[in-house]
């Protein structure tokens, strides 16, 4: 369960690296059937969030554990390719969307498995995407991207 959650966590921190907040001013550039994730992504701001406080643990694992996994960090940035591959500067794999869901499967193997991330699409317009990584109300992450 541990080394679960030890995936999960670096999971999050590498989909937290995906996700981006659009700014109200940007809902003008949203173009219906047009817009696409595609491209390249530029990390602008993150914020992680979560109930509990330094020092409680998850599962077993310490929150200070949680927040310093190696993911991204504003000014990272994340390519999802139009043959449904992506590629950040620490993991690559393949990515879907399905309605407001972004489905990324790590192609970096955690004990035999795929890691799969699914993170809500909150906006995507032209030039802003923001996504939201929510684990049962226990850790929440929300990324902001420009498109470069």
């Amino acid at each position: 369960m541990k080394k679960y959650l030890s995936i999960w966590a670096f999971a999050l921190m590498a989909v937290f690296s995906f996700v981006a907040v659009s700014c109200g001013d940007d809902d003008d550039d949203e173009i219906p059937g047009e817009t696409t994730i595609v491209g390249t992504w530029e990390i602008t701001s993150s914020n992680f969030s979560t109930p509990y406080k330094a020092g409680d643990e998850i599962a077993g694992f310490e929150i200070e554990d949680i927040i310093q996994e190696d993911g991204l960090k504003v000014g990272d940035r994340v390519t999802f390719n139009a043959d449904g591959t992506y590629k950040t500067r620490n993991d690559t794999g393949k990515w879907s969307v399905n309605g407001n869901v972004l489905r990324m499967v790590s192609d970096e193997l955690e004990e035999g498995e795929a890691v799969v991330t699914f993170m809500n699409i909150k906006s995507l317009t032209s030039t802003r995407l923001e996504l939201i990584l929510d684990i049962e109300g226990l850790i929440k992450y929300e990324v902001k991207f420009k498109k470069v």
